[in-house]
């Protein structure tokens, strides 16, 4: 619950229930607070599972590039 109203608060984000995925960009990190957003929590009171969904995108991304460069040319 504290993660919604976090997103949602006006403390923390200019125009909260906008959708605008440009504020997550790097080039817009001053905009919001370092910890306005932690889906996984922070610190040793982290979710176990961040780290096994880690390796698992990036499994996934390296299997997109290898089935890319597997492919004949032309196709």
């Amino acid at each position: 619950m504290e993660l919604y109203c976090t997103a949602r608060s006006e403390k923390y984000f200019k125009d909260p229930l906008e959708f605008k995925p440009e504020r997550w960009l790097r080039e817009n990190k001053d905009e919001n607070h370092a910890f306005s957003n932690l889906p996984f929590g922070f610190g040793t009171r982290m979710c176990a599972g961040m780290k096994s969904y880690c390796l698992k995108t990036l499994y996934n991304i390296l299997c997109k590039r290898r089935l890319r460069e597997v492919r004949p040319q032309g196709i």
